[in-house]
């Protein structure tokens, strides 16, 4: 029984990093072996956009400095809460829907640019 523990402990600490590999997401290391990685030192520019006349949104002023780390970083599951709780209230203020924008685009180590979150796509659809 202990050898099965540690044999499930040990393949948990290889499969979380090396999910990195395989994945798709080339701005999260989380569980990754990256102790030196350029990918920290990568720029991203946000730009979060609503309405039909795509009125600049100034997203600091309503969510903490970790989530807006976060956001900067585009992370989907960050950008699909926070545009689900935004676009539900804009919804209700507005009394229909409202379209709302998330373009995060990050410069890469070699300079190309890598767009994490498309700024065309509506996020409350």
């Amino acid at each position: 029984m202990r050898s099965l523990f540690i044999v499930a402990f040990l393949a948990v600490q290889l499969a979380l990093p090396v999910s990195y590999y395989l994945g798709d997401a080339p701005l999260d290391e989380r569980f990754a072996w990256r102790m030196f990685s350029p990918i920290r030192m990568v720029h991203c520019r946000l730009d979060v956009r609503e309405g039909a006349l795509r009125t600049p949104v100034r997203a600091e002023a309503e969510l903490h400095a970790v989530w807006m780390s976060l956001l900067r970083r585009g992370r989907p599951d960050v950008i699909a809460a926070w545009a689900e709780a935004r676009c539900g209230r804009m919804e209700r203020e507005a009394g229909g829907p409202v379209p709302l924008y998330v373009g995060v685009v990050c410069r890469m180590p070699d300079g190309t640019e890598h767009v994490e979150s498309d700024p065309e796509v509506d996020q409350c659809r």
